[in-house]
């Protein structure tokens, strides 16, 4: 034991950090992308994508759930988004209810908010601009029709009219209405509604379609 001990000084166990340089987006043409490559397509429009380890989700307009590709649940109503954390997935539904791999969690919400969610805390942002964690509102007075993204402790959101929000203060302006945000680390990504990419503020991509989703991990 006293030996264990010793190399553990000697050799303290280091976190691995996040890699956060893979970004997907889900095109309004249905088709998949991995920083710029594409690597699916057919899905059906306006649909949403989360990233979470070595795995992608996507949720079509159709209501389905797929995995890397696979299909894995289905049933959902037309405009869902969804979010992922390690083997964890949610959806936020139309009907505003919260789902945990295909169990409801939750219910009550305005229909076409977003999700999003960072170990075991999910975060909601309702159509009527209200923030909550895990069914607790946090936050208010957001315009209608946003989307939240979460990386550790910290939550952004986009807000309808263009302006970035990292937990309530405002630390950007100007992106095209109606667009997507994903975060890891300390990285924030926006796909405008005009289809370009930006990391933290800085055109990284273009020429994607109308009404994109991004993921990023």
């Amino acid at each position: 034991m006293k030996k264990l001990i010793f190399l553990a000084l000697l050799f303290p166990i280091v976190a691995i950090s996040q890699n956060c340089s893979e970004w997907y987006v889900y095109s309004e043409t249905g088709k998949i992308y991995k920083n710029d490559v594409q690597i699916s397509e057919g899905y059906s429009e306006v649909g949403d994508i989360a990233a979470s380890g070595s795995d992608w989700y996507v949720i079509s307009s159709s209501g389905k759930v797929y995995k890397n590709d696979v299909q894995i649940s289905e049933g959902y109503s037309g405009y869902c988004r969804i979010a992922a954390s390690g083997s964890d997935w949610y959806i936020l539904s139309e009907t505003g209810k919260v789902y945990k791999n295909d169990v409801q969690i939750s219910e009550g919400y305005s229909g076409y908010g977003d999700i999003a969610v960072s170990g075991n805390d999910w975060y909601v942002v309702s159509s009527t601009g209200k923030v909550y964690k895990n069914d607790v509102q946090i936050s208010e007075g957001y315009a209608e029709d946003c989307k939240i993204t979460v990386s550790g402790s910290d939550w952004y959101v986009i807000s309808q009219t263009g302006i970035v929000y990292k937990n309530d203060v405002q630390i950007s302006e100007g992106y095209a209405d109606s667009g997507d945000i994903a975060a890891c680390g300390n990285d924030w990504y926006v796909i405008s509604a005009t289809g370009i990419v930006y990391k933290n503020d800085v055109q990284i991509s273009e020429g994607y379609s109308k009404y994109c989703s991004i993921s990023v991990k």
